[in-house]
């Protein structure tokens, strides 16, 4: 008999061990995932006068800005003339360190609705972009060549940029963009006035 009550005991403890360890990972889940205070709002009792707390609590995003861009316009193209390329400096500013990612979508095609294209109405031709998160001189290589629709994480934007734009909301050139034009596409492409829209994201990282 007593090996028997023994078990029913032991099954017991066994059971609320369990329960309890449940129930603090359920604890500890709802601590970490909830942003807000844990204190609830206290009521009033009763009397001549009452009174009661609320706990007030919002989330503000962080705020991120760019600017400085402008209009990429590369004249007449004649056969022979070969790819054409053009960069510009811009300024990304954000009030929190670390990195930033950017997306870029052009006006797309029939296979991919962010494709970088330009069309005269009558066809289409490709053109790449690049990014860098630093300020370029005029006409130099940028290797950061981006995908269509596709986020590029990890840019910085600079220590002292965050800090200019968190105290007084300005930015200075701290990034570059590039559009290349490849000649064969140009070559391929029916006479015309091409033109498109680009596209450009930044988020936080």
């Amino acid at each position: 008999m007593s090996h028997i009550i023994n078990n029913n005991i032991s099954i017991n403890q066994s059971s609320l061990i369990h329960s309890a360890k449940n129930q603090i990972v359920k604890i500890l889940i709802f601590i970490l995932l909830c942003p807000f205070s844990l204190q609830a709002a206290t009521q009033g009792s009763s009397g001549s006068t009452s009174s009661g707390t609320v706990e007030i609590n919002i989330v503000k995003n962080r705020t991120i800005l760019i600017t400085g861009l402008r209009d990429f316009n590369f004249g007449q193209w004649n056969t022979g003339d070969g790819t054409l390329i053009d960069n510009d400096n811009a300024c990304v500013g954000k009030t929190n360190f670390g990195t930033y990612g950017i997306r870029a979508a052009g006006d797309g095609n029939g296979f991919d609705p962010a494709a970088f294209t330009l069309s005269n109405g009558i066809d289409q031709i490709n053109y790449n972009v690049y990014w860098n998160d630093a300020a370029t001189p005029s006409g130099a290589n940028i290797a950061n060549q981006l995908t269509p629709g596709v986020i590029q994480h990890g840019q910085s934007e600079g220590f002292f940029h965050t800090i200019f734009f968190f105290l007084f909301g300005a930015c200075g050139e701290n990034a570059n963009i590039e559009i290349e034009i490849p000649g064969t596409e140009l070559q391929s492409g029916s006479g015309g006035i091409y033109s498109g829209t680009l596209t450009l994201l930044v988020i936080p990282d």
